[in-house]
Parts: C-alpha cells; sequence; structure tokens
C-alpha cells in the first residue's frame, strides 16, 4: 500500500470544507437577513453582501480545523452538524478582522479594499453628509460587532447537545479572550520606549495568534465530541508552536512575499509600526547606518517601494530572516512531533502533517 500523502490528505480535506462551507455561508445570511429586512432592506442588503464578500475568497483553515478537532476526537467526519458552528468561526473571523484593518489603518486585504475603505468610498461616491474616513471606520466597526453578534446566532442554533454547545463555546469564548489580551498586548509592544526581548514577542504571538489560529478551533471541535481533558491539553501542544510558526511566516511573507499572493503591500508592518520578531532580530544585529534605517522606517508616513527593498536587504545581510525562518521550521518540528498525542489514525496524523507543512511552507 503506496504511503499516505500529507500534502494530498490536507489539500483534500481543506477543498472539502470549502467546496461545502461557502454555498451555506452564502444562503445562510441570505436567510438571516431577509427576517431582518423589516429594519430597513437597503441596509440589510448592504451588510449581507459585505459579510458575504468579505467572508468568501479566503482559505477557511480554522473552519477546517473544527472539523480536524472534531475527527481526531472519533466526531463522524462530514457531519452536517458542524456547518453552523464552521460559518460561526468564519464570522467571528471576519468580525476580528474587520476590527484589526482599522486598528491597523489597513487599507487591502486579499487584494481588495478593506471594509472601512469600501463604506468610506461609498460614502464619498453617494456625497453623503460628514468626513468619510470616519463614516467607513465607524460602519465597518459595527458591521464587526454585527457579524460576532451573527457567530454566536448561527453557533448557538446548531443541532448538537446543548451540553456539548456550552462547553464547547465557553471554551472558544475564553480562547477569544486571550486573543484580544494578546492584540493589546501587540499594541503595547509596538508602543513601548524601551527595547522589547524576544521572549516578550514569541510570548505576544502566542497569545494573540496561536490560540485563535489553532488551538481555539481544533478545541472546539474536539469538545463537541466530547473529547477527553487530555486531548485539550494535547492540541494546546501541538496548536501552540503551529500558531507561532504561522504569524513568524506571515511576518516574513508581509515584507517578502508577493504582493499579489500575499493580498496587501508589502509596506503594511512597517508603516503599522509592527513589533515582529524579524525586526527585532534586525535591530538587534544590523548596526550604524543600517540599523538607523531600520528605525526610521518603522511608523513612517510613507514607506516607499525603495524603502522596502532596502528594509529587505539590510534583514536578509545581517541574518535577521534566516534566524525567524529557523524558528519557524523549528516550532514546525515541534508541532509534528505532538502530532502521535492526538490521534493513532494514520489518514489523520498525515492530515495533521499537512496541516504543519500548509501553514509554515506557503507562499501567501
Amino acid at each position: 500500500m503506496p504511503a499516505t500523502d500529507p500534502k494530498t490528505e490536507f489539500k483534500a480535506f481543506i477543498e472539502s470544507t470549502q467546496q461545502n462551507l461557502e454555498p451555506y455561508l452564502k444562503a445562510s445570511l441570505h436567510t438571516r437577513f431577509q427576517t431582518l429586512r423589516r429594519i430597513n432592506g437597503k441596509l440589510c442588503d448592504e451588510v449581507r453582501n459585505a459579510l458575504t464578500s468579505f467572508c468568501t475568497g479566503g482559505k477557511a483553515v480554522r473552519a477546517t480545523l473544527v472539523e480536524l478537532g472534531h475527527v481526531i476526537a472519533d466526531g463522524k467526519e462530514g457531519d452536517d452538524r458542524l456547518y453552523p458552528i464552521q460559518l460561526s468561526v468564519e464570522l467571528t473571523h471576519a468580525a476580528l478582522l474587520i476590527h484589526d484593518d482599522i486598528v491597523d489603518h489597513s487599507e487591502m486585504r486579499r487584494n481588495k479594499a478593506t471594509l472601512h475603505c469600501l463604506f468610506a468610498n461609498g460614502h464619498r461616491a453617494t456625497k453623503l453628509r460628514g468626513e468619510s474616513g470616519d463614516y467607513g471606520r465607524s460602519v465597518a466597526m459595527l458591521v464587526g460587532d454585527v457579524a460576532l453578534c451573527l457567530a454566536h446566532y448561527f453557533a448557538l442554533d446548531s443541532n448538537f447537545e446543548t451540553r456539548n454547545k456550552i462547553f464547547a463555546l465557553s471554551s472558544f469564548i475564553d480562547n477569544l479572550v486571550v486573543t484580544g489580551l494578546g492584540q493589546v498586548m501587540d499594541l503595547q509592544l509596538s508602543a513601548s520606549p524601551v527595547r522589547v526581548t524576544p521572549e516578550e514577542i514569541i510570548g505576544m504571538t502566542e497569545y494573540k495568534t496561536a490560540y485563535y489560529t489553532v488551538v481555539a478551533p481544533m478545541q472546539l471541535g474536539a469538545l463537541l465530541a466530547e473529547c477527553s481533558d487530555l486531548l485539550l491539553n494535547n492540541i494546546i501542544g501541538f496548536g501552540s508552536p503551529l500558531g507561532i510558526a504561522y504569524q513568524l511566516k506571515d511576518d516574513i511573507l508581509g515584507l517578502y512575499g508577493d504582493e499579489q499572493l500575499v493580498g496587501k503591500p508589502n509596506s503594511s508592518d512597517l508603516f503599522e509600526g509592527k513589533q515582529t520578531l524579524l525586526m527585532k532580530y534586525g535591530l538587534d544585529r544590523a548596526r550604524g547606518t543600517d540599523r538607523s534605517f531600520l528605525k526610521s522606517s518603522l511608523r513612517s508616513k510613507k514607506v516607499s517601494t525603495a524603502t522596502v527593498m532596502q528594509v529587505r536587504q539590510i534583514l536578509t545581510d545581517c541574518g535577521a530572516r534566516e534566524e525567524v525562518e529557523t524558528t519557524a521550521r523549528k516550532l514546525k518540528e515541534d508541532a509534528i512531533q505532538a502530532i502521535p498525542s492526538l490521534t493513532r489514525n494514520k489518514r489523520y496524523q498525515a492530515v495533521l502533517r499537512g496541516l504543519c507543512e500548509f501553514m509554515v511552507d506557503r507562499d501567501r
């Protein structure tokens, strides 16, 4: 019998989620907003269309991890009771991204205007009163709130036993609180007048990204299958290093990646003054004018293509990029070593290994 190929197995697993979830998402949002048209039909259509567009076209990694957590806890593969739960996770993801784009002043996501820019453009085009930027940010913030409320609605409306839903959603909400505090830590580190340590950045990354990206959706799915406390802890042992590695790779792609594939400008992290491990190592290793240039590039009001190219060169020459890539690979291997603690099923072990490769060995 031929060996199971991790990339092939994970590709099939995630494509199944993508194919099932997108039509379900569109139909569910359409039905729910139809019941809200009594408030204002035009408004409901506008919000529904914006959310539907924002929630489609992504990788649906977190929704996929809900089912992966479910099946390693001996839940049924292809259980359609998971659809509203997966929709809930995608809507939660949308809400956090919408708010995050406002916090970061981002203008592009997935090669499309961010939601606050979209609403600002609409304000400008229809010549509404007031300042377009303020209007766009305010409406997008509220649409994010609507998405988060709808996430709770769909999750609670799923057909799992009430007791299991309460345990699962309580865990998911706890992980979201951790994520929110991690986001605050990110802002504080970026604003700190003193030099931060690599350990502080790694800790912030674990709380901001790892729990939300890997641990939370996997534990959510596992709890719906009535998993053991041991499996919940083992999911942390797997998901924490993988989630950190995912963010480290994201930081590298944010600066070095193809903008069309990544979906946002290479200048974003510099403009936002992000305190990434990549920049931390660069500031620690670079000397003289190179170090001064790195410092001046952070939070620059205008980051040119030439600035991005020079920052890339400095971070490569001083070894910062290589060190971050090495750290990400080591964390990926830590996650791979934890896979046997999650399941003995060879196919699911292959899917989990494929997930590790997908999240770290990627170009977008």
